[in-house]
């Protein structure tokens, strides 16, 4: 798990820095033959902007989500699911890790990958979505994953 966490950490901060460092805010250059745009857009908002200027309470779930997903996998992966569940738990935990480190140092995160149909997004974001399509699989593979959690 945790060099899932510190491989998403890590290229989510680097990408990051460089989008920081290449691009003004609101500047946009095209990427993949026009694919995919890379551009710098500032976010003080959860997922498509929910919630904005309120960091404080953000940075609180992420942290309770954190600790939510730790306890999750310590309690409730099996030993047999525990390649699945620390690939997906690592990556839920550096995403949420990675805007986190934004949101604290920054007030806002930063996202730059924009397919334009959809919102702006970053390396946390998915490494998340990624996170939790494998938390998905591992239920269907395994549903005594979330048995506990729901009986109890």
């Amino acid at each position: 798990m945790l060099k899932w966490i510190v491989l998403s950490v890590v290229l989510d901060r680097i990408t990051k820095e460089l989008v920081v460092i290449s691009l003004m805010p609101g500047e946009s250059v095209d990427f993949l033959g026009g694919f995919l745009r890379l551009t710098h857009v500032t976010n003080a908002g959860a997922a498509f902007g929910m919630l904005s200027d309120h960091t404080s309470f953000l940075a609180a779930i992420s942290l309770a989500l954190i600790g939510a997903i730790i306890w999750w996998y310590a309690r409730y992966v099996p030993h047999s699911e525990r390649g699945l569940g620390g690939v997906a738990a690592g990556l839920l935990i550096g995403g949420a890790t990675g805007n986190l480190i934004d949101r604290v140092l920054r007030g806002y995160v930063i996202d730059f990958f924009d397919l334009g149909f959809w919102p702006v997004f970053n390396v946390a974001d998915i490494a998340v979505v990624v996170g939790c399509g494998l938390v998905f699989l591992l239920v269907l593979r395994n549903p005594e994953s979330i048995k506990g959690g729901i009986s109890e």
